[in-house]
């Protein structure tokens, strides 16, 4: 892989105004940097003292060999490169720098790769990602990253609640297994080696062990979910951690009870603990996975209900029975379109450019019923 670009980010001077705290913690770096230089100067200077209080030739042989163990250990050489880094680096150009790296490891730990240039479509021009008034970064052939960001954004993206990527039900099935490894503090594989499991999984198990104390964002749609005729019960953390399904009084293990459970249980469980609230962006692929087409429309109600409590609900689907759900709840409220932004991409990947809500609608449910409808008049003819 090439070396990573850094792109200056804009508006240098402005830095110290739009960044607020993040600005006020850098003398605070270069302060903390100069005091580890220091002490690293005292424990060279107390080591020469213990080694001349050593008079016994035997005592004295045995002890320098560790204490030169010790001296040989690189550490103040790093902290003094540390330390230089900190204090050579423009404030801006530190905040971008550690953007950047962030950017790379989430890529790298969340699509399990450790090759970029894998993500690299090689039919394709360079992929470019622009954030509307944050930044963009551009993956080009090699792995390349150019990045570059928008200080005045980052006080944008700081006033976002929460981002979550909602996995499949699977992981969660297996999230016991799945963690085990990762809590094991003897098992290495916590930051930097790749387990399989995309990265957001482990931060998102990690956040829902904290339980809110302002209560529910959204009681509403939770006491829905859980209902009779729904789910007939919740999905709960025991004081091990572990998820269990919580029906009638009876505990079960969530890897005993049905994906489709599991599904909408755990969008219940994060309504629940409060880690969906106003301003939260959700994003689920295929939100249908696992579910009776039944409960495919309860699902299209409870992330249509939350976006109109100002969650960012987006989602990629290929089911026909939630995009009928929208186009009726259209038809019936047509003042709720403006809640809805529809993009349809063909199976080769071409976004599809309708001019309004409804010929899009009708344009990807044409390529959705296509299938069974060829199927149908096949069976005829036979």
């Amino acid at each position: 892989m090439k070396e990573i670009v850094i792109m200056h980010a804009d508006d240098y001077e402005n830095y110290e105004e739009v960044s607020g705290a993040l600005g006020s913690r850098y003398p605070q770096l270069i302060e903390k940097s100069e005091e580890l230089k220091k002490t690293c100067d005292i424990v060279e200077q107390e080591l020469e003292e213990f080694l001349q209080l050593c008079n016994d030739d035997m005592l004295s042989g045995r002890l320098e060999r560790l204490v030169g163990e010790i001296k040989h250990l690189t550490l103040k050489e790093e902290i003094d490169k540390l330390h230089g880094n900190i204090s050579n680096t423009e404030h801006g150009g530190f905040i971008v720098s550690g953007l950047e790296y962030k950017t790379r490891q989430n890529l790298m730990m969340n699509f399990q790769t450790p090759d970029l240039s894998l993500l690299h479509n090689k039919q394709d021009k360079d992929i470019v990602i622009d954030i509307t008034d944050i930044g963009k970064f551009e993956i080009a052939e090699g792995g390349l990253i150019s990045f570059s960001v928008s200080m005045a954004g980052l006080q944008l993206l700081r006033a976002y609640s929460k981002v979550i990527y909602l996995e499949s039900p699977l992981y969660w099935k297996l999230k016991d297994a799945l963690e085990s490894p990762i809590l094991d503090r003897s098992f290495h594989s916590s930051r930097g080696e790749l387990t399989g499991v995309p990265g957001y999984f482990y931060e998102l198990a990690s956040a829902l062990r904290r339980k809110s104390t302002n209560g529910v964002a959204f009681p509403s749609l939770l006491e829905k979910l859980t209902r009779e005729e729904v789910l007939n019960g919740k999905i709960e953390i025991s004081e091990h951690g572990e998820l269990v399904f919580q029906e009638n009084g009876q505990a079960l293990p969530l890897s005993l009870v049905a994906m489709g459970v599991a599904n909408l249980g755990i969008l219940a469980l994060l309504i629940d603990r409060k880690i969906i609230d106003e301003e939260t962006f959700i994003f689920i692929d295929e939100p249908e996975a696992h579910l009776h087409p039944a409960w495919q429309v309860v699902m299209a109600e409870t992330l249509f209900a939350l976006s109109q409590q100002g969650v960012n609900v987006v989602i990629a689907t290929h089911s026909i029975d939630i995009l009928k759900w929208l186009e009726v709840h259209v038809k019936e409220k047509p003042e709720d379109k403006t809640l809805i932004a529809l993009n349809h991409f063909t199976p080769q990947g071409v976004e599809s450019h309708g001019e309004d809500f409804e010929s899009k609608m009708v344009a990807i449910k044409e390529s959705l019923i296509r299938p069974f409808a060829d199927l149908r008049l096949k069976g005829l003819i036979l």
